[in-house]
């Protein structure tokens, strides 16, 4: 049995080498010339992480040490370097640090709860992309509305003076309202119904006590469990008036997940997201962070493709029955970070404010769909009947009158799926070579 066991071995470990992105430019970096000082001054991987996984961990993308010292090298020595200190009063923000948090809210026997729902331990992660049939793209489009309605009824409430934990509890109760699971309650321990990442939070903020502020930026991250299938989205709103600079990194992060999702298509690279987003923020003269990635989604939460946001060498293609998120997170400045005691809240390190927009996307035989788009968005696309070049035209998400702005309550009608008319592409593409 010992020779089979190699065999085995070796194959697996082929496998995870050809399925991990490499990210562009890696032999050229000089390793040992990055100065990594103390331990305090390592990228969060293991050692911040290392109590509790992230929704969207950083230790589950960086495979080992010197995977994470490479992508750490290409971060720093592709933008200048940023001061280590920052006067807070001089920022025309305020610095936002974790409030208190109250009790987890509960959820009725009777709503449809995910496997984690009371043991807070998810289901292993697929090796590999698991093709969604037609019935369940059905459920996915009705779960992405389930999410873009609840979301803009929390977002309804983003003002000065109203505090995260009551937003938490407004979509908390929406859910309930409608017979849904908030997907990242009690995901891996996490203690609240959405995540809220205000100012210098980029990810994973608990809703506390604290309440929003004038001037603030705050990024509301929800998913719902629907029919056995989870939708994700998020969007980052000025609460009051926000500075320019501010307006523009909110206006920044919707143009690269917007224009990201403009080139998905069949047969089209996955990496091709990263190099897209990449562009469009440098030339904005901001940065994405390239720890936090987007991920398969389906009956599992987070699942097999990882999308990368920044340029990769990733070497999958979509195809029909995929189904993943694209959320890149778009800092001011370069900037590491840290995870606060909770286990959850990513700090940027030097305060840098983020943005971040999030859709759930299907790639289907005909084009791609966004079942969380709100109706007016431009985002889906069909292809043109006899096309065997896979180019698409613009497909657009009937208008509602009661969807003037994105702290209003988007309609759930209109029909926002395409004409079927190409044809089935090969299945094998799925199976290993």
């Amino acid at each position: 049995m010992a020779a089979p066991m190699k065999d085995f071995t070796r194959r697996l470990l082929w496998c995870i080498w050809k399925n991990t992105p490499k990210p562009i430019r890696c032999r050229r970096v000089e390793i040992n010339a990055v100065d990594y000082g103390t331990r305090a001054s390592l990228p969060t991987t293991h050692r911040s992480a290392s109590s509790r996984t992230l929704l969207c961990s950083p230790c589950r993308r960086i495979q080992n040490a010197q995977h994470g010292r490479t992508l750490f090298g290409l971060f720093k020595n592709r933008h200048p370097a940023q001061p280590d200190a920052v006067v807070e009063d001089e920022l025309p923000y305020r610095v936002v640090r974790p409030g208190k948090v109250s009790l987890r809210r509960s959820v009725p026997d009777d709503v449809m709860q995910p496997e984690y729902a009371s043991s807070g331990t998810p289901q292993a992660v697929y090796f590999r992309p698991i093709p969604l049939k037609e019935e369940e793209m059905e459920k996915m489009r009705d779960a992405g509305k389930m999410a873009r309605k609840i979301l803009d009824i929390g977002a309804s409430h983003v003002k000065p003076g109203v505090t995260t934990d009551f937003i938490d509890e407004t979509i908390h109760a929406a859910c309930l309202e409608n017979n849904v699971y908030p997907s990242t309650l009690n995901y891996k321990g996490f203690p609240k119904s959405v995540c809220t990442s205000v100012n210098n939070v980029m990810v994973h903020g608990i809703p506390d006590d604290k309440p929003l502020e004038e001037g603030d930026i705050i990024n509301i991250d929800f998913t719902v469990f629907l029919n056995g299938y989870h939708g994700d989205l998020s969007e980052t709103y000025a609460v009051g008036s926000v500075d320019e600079a501010g307006l523009r990194l909110i206006d920044t992060a919707r143009r690269c997940r917007d224009e990201a999702i403009k080139i998905c298509q069949p047969q089209a690279p996955i990496a091709e997201i990263g190099v897209t987003i990449q562009k469009i923020a440098q030339e904005a003269g901001f940065y994405v962070c390239p720890s936090f990635v987007g991920h398969g989604i389906g009956k599992q939460f987070h699942c097999k493709p990882d999308i990368w946001h920044y340029a990769n060498t990733y070497p999958e293609k979509m195809l029909p029955g995929m189904a993943f998120t694209i959320e890149p997170v778009v800092m001011e400045t370069v900037d590491s970070f840290i995870v606060a005691e909770d286990g959850w809240t990513v700090l940027a390190k030097r305060h840098t404010r983020s943005a971040q927009f999030e859709h759930t996307i299907l790639i289907t035989e005909y084009g791609v769909e966004v079942p969380t788009a709100s109706p007016g968005e431009n985002l889906e696309k069909v292809m043109r009947s006899g096309d065997d070049k896979g180019d698409c035209d613009d497909f657009s998400l009937p208008a509602s009158s009661s969807a003037e702005s994105h702290h209003q309550k988007s309609s759930m009608e209109g029909d926002t799926t395409a004409a079927r008319t190409a044809k089935n592409p090969n299945k094998d593409d799925w199976k290993f070579d």
